[in-house]
C-alpha cells in the first residue's frame, strides 16, 4: 500500500498534474465554502489547497498567482458569507 501512495504522489507531481490537483482542490473547497459557509470540511480543503501550492512542483510565478488569486479574491467573497474568513 506504501508503493502504492508514493508512485501515486510521484505521478501527481509531475507534468501538469499539479497545476490540476491544485485548481481541483481550490476551486471545491471554494465552492464548497460558498454554499456552506460553515462547513469545517470545506474550510480544510480550501485550506489544503495554500498547503498543495507550497508542496506541489510548480512553477514560482503560477505559485505566487494562485496564492494571490486565493487571498485577495476567493477568501474576500467567502468573507461576504461568513465574517470568520476574514
Amino acid at each position: 500500500m506504501k508503493i502504492f501512495f508514493s508512485n501515486l504522489i510521484t505521478k501527481l507531481n509531475t507534468g501538469r498534474w499539479p497545476l490540476v490537483v491544485v485548481l481541483v482542490v481550490m476551486l471545491t473547497g471554494s465552492v464548497g465554502v460558498y454554499q456552506s459557509p460553515r462547513s469545517l470540511i470545506a474550510f480544510l480543503i480550501l485550506m489544503s489547497s495554500s498547503m498543495l501550492l507550497y508542496f506541489m512542483n510548480i512553477d514560482v510565478k503560477v505559485k505566487i498567482f494562485f496564492g494571490v488569486l486565493l487571498t485577495l479574491v476567493i477568501l474576500p467573497v467567502l468573507g461576504i458569507r461568513n465574517i470568520f474568513y476574514l
